[in-house]
């Protein structure tokens, strides 16, 4: 592959999008949701205070004020007036985004950055994956791509950013915390990367076996086994 420079590549396979999303970006699964409702609601792009009322009600509004905040903006946290000042900005730079690629489609300057490692380590809630990339720079546009219905990044599209040690960072858990998610909407969210294989692991109705074994349904039963407790009731 292409060198980019020390860490940074070019990546020269389809990389399905929902494996990228799910299970630990839930947050990027409301992103594009959100697309989807910018999308539904042309009428009041242009009307900034009502869109930005409107969008209030959206889980949108439960990921900047659950996890933009607490990671990024923590001052804004005692901050009523000035959070939603950044909410309405980031509400209009994704209609920015919405705009310019119905009008003139993904910038192939500004690929994705996709991240990985030598060593993947357990997240910071103790989930660990048998795959390789995971999202960097760009969920807003990996986002907008799931919403316009794309399945696959193609090469080209995106870079891979390289380091030692990799330690993949886990939006779900949060989310999961600041949502009303049920268990049915969960597993949905989980057949984004596993597919079928997620009803053998997860019957309805029955909480995750504890018994061990090897592969993607032990895989399944641990991630799950973190987020279930986590859903609404």
């Amino acid at each position: 592959m292409e060198r980019l420079g020390l860490g940074l590549s070019w990546g020269t396979e389809s990389v399905p999008i929902g494996a990228l999303i799910s299970p630990l970006r839930y947050d990027i699964l409301v992103r594009g949701e959100y697309f989807e409702w910018l999308a539904l609601h042309r009428e009041i792009l242009d009307d900034h205070p009502r869109l930005i009322e409107l969008s209030r009600s959206e889980p949108y509004f439960s990921w900047f004020a659950g996890v933009v905040v607490p990671r990024f903006k923590p001052e804004l946290a005692t901050d009523p007036d000035g959070l939603l000042e950044a909410f309405g900005d980031r509400v209009m730079r994704s209609v920015r985004l919405l705009r310019s690629v119905e009008r003139s489609g993904f910038d192939p300057q500004q690929p994705l950055t996709l991240e990985t490692g030598r060593w993947i380590q357990p997240t910071a809630t103790g989930k660990r994956l048998a795959r390789r990339l995971y999202p960097g720079d760009g969920c807003h546009r990996l986002a907008l791509r799931m919403a316009r219905g794309e399945t696959v990044l193609e090469p080209g599209t995106y870079r891979i950013r390289t380091v030692l040690r990799f330690e993949p960072l886990d939006n779900t858990a949060p989310m999961l915390r600041e949502l009303p998610v049920t268990r049915s909407a969960y597993q949905e969210f989980l057949e984004l990367s596993y597919g079928s294989r997620v009803h053998l692991a997860l019957p309805v109705g029955e909480a995750p076996p504890s018994d061990p074994d090897d592969g993607p349904l032990a895989e399944i039963r641990a991630v799950a086994g973190i987020d279930l407790p986590l859903l609404a009731s």
